[in-house]
């Protein structure tokens, strides 16, 4: 069998592999077997003339498979070069894709690709262009059914939107959706926004980061650019990124709450707003909120609602304030609740203030 022809089944023929000719194959296995050979020796054991193998020779030392030592030739491990020989095909590869990428983001190709595919199918956000977002805005309002949180700061905003979003949280109000927002003083702050009836209301802030709008805990509106509504928003819809501007928006009306001078409700008397504990509570301060909550007769929803907890977290509370006050069933913690100090009590986490002294009886001298 011709030995230029193994391998030839892999793809591969002897006499290709490492770029060797015939030739070159020969000289390699000649060195290889018989090391320290000089060219006449080599040109012997080949079968050619001694121009030819000198000049394959110095061929395979720019090659890297062999190395002349005064006169006298070596080879190289043949595995080494090879692997070096792949290694440096790699890099260039790596480079050329480097380069291809680079010029494929400054082209803008991939970016256009993923805002439509998010646009279209994404169901955690989408981006909105202004006259979508201030659309989205109205929607989401419309829609509210319990409760609705905004941030406004002072960024100027078109007429005809305004006044459109403003009527809408209006009617929310009005058909009982609870309310509650945190305004930069602006002129374009509608009257009717002020006048929220209860339970609703409205803080006055300087210090509003951004204008933002949490919707029954499942629709979050951002603006892209804070400071900028001409360049669109964001509407969220995933829960943990309406989670993380629920607790952005829940921080500044905390915030604004720390003021009580600075807040006002309905009729513009004194706003009764949720303060920091409220709105972030202790489990001992949340408790003596939901205290002061079921001695209206709030329900276990509308509870969770006004402190912005879910109703497990409601229901949990619950049941530790039963075992404290040692009642069996809702109804008796109720009417335990009329005590001043079963209410403190609870709210104190089981420690009680034993009531003051009656001062002893005085007697006539």
């Amino acid at each position: 069998m011709n030995p230029g022809r193994k391998g030839a089944a892999c793809g591969v023929r002897d006499d290709e592999l490492l770029g060797l000719g015939e030739l070159g194959l020969r000289l390699f296995r000649a060195v290889a077997r018989e090391p320290g050979s000089d060219l006449t020796t080599l040109a012997g054991l080949t079968g050619a003339p001694v121009e030819q193998v000198e000049a394959e020779a110095r061929r395979q030392i720019a090659a890297g498979l062999l190395t002349d030592a005064g006169g006298r030739w070596e080879a190289r491990d043949p595995a080494a070069v090879l692997a070096n020989r792949q290694a440096r095909e790699l890099r260039t590869q790596h480079q050329a894709h480097r380069a291809e990428s680079a010029a494929l983001a400054r082209a803008g190709l991939l970016a256009d690709y993923l805002t439509g595919r998010h646009h279209r199918r994404s169901r955690a956000y989408e981006v909105l262009s202004p006259r979508q977002m201030w659309a989205r805005l109205a929607e989401v309002t419309e829609s509210a059914q319990t409760d609705l949180r905004f941030l406004l700061d002072g960024a100027p905003a078109p007429a005809n939107d305004r006044a459109e979003v403003a009527g809408a949280l209006v009617r929310a109000a009005g058909r009982g959706v609870r309310v509650t927002g945190v305004w930069t003083p602006s002129p374009e702050v509608p009257p009717d926004l002020v006048q929220l009836p209860p339970p609703s209301h409205i803080q006055v802030y300087p210090h509003v980061p951004l204008r933002a709008v949490v919707v029954d805990h499942a629709t979050a509106l951002v603006p892209i650019d804070a400071p900028r509504l001409d360049r669109g928003g964001y509407a969220f819809t995933s829960p943990g990124l309406v989670a993380l501007v629920t607790s952005l928006v829940d921080l500044v009306h905390a915030n604004a709450a720390r003021d009580p001078a600075g807040s006002v409700g309905a009729e513009g008397a004194p706003d009764a707003s949720p303060t920091a504990a409220e709105l972030n509570p202790s489990p001992a301060l949340r408790r003596q909120a939901i205290c002061d909550l079921l001695a209206t007769g709030a329900r276990d929803p509308e509870i969770a609602v006004r402190l912005g907890v879910p109703v497990r977290t409601i229901r949990r509370d619950i049941s530790v304030l039963m075992a404290q006050t040692g009642t069996r069933s809702r109804f008796a913690l109720g009417v335990a609740l009329a005590d001043d100090h079963l209410m403190t009590l609870a709210a104190r986490g089981g420690e009680a203030t034993p009531p003051p002294a009656e001062p002893p009886p005085t007697t006539g001298l």
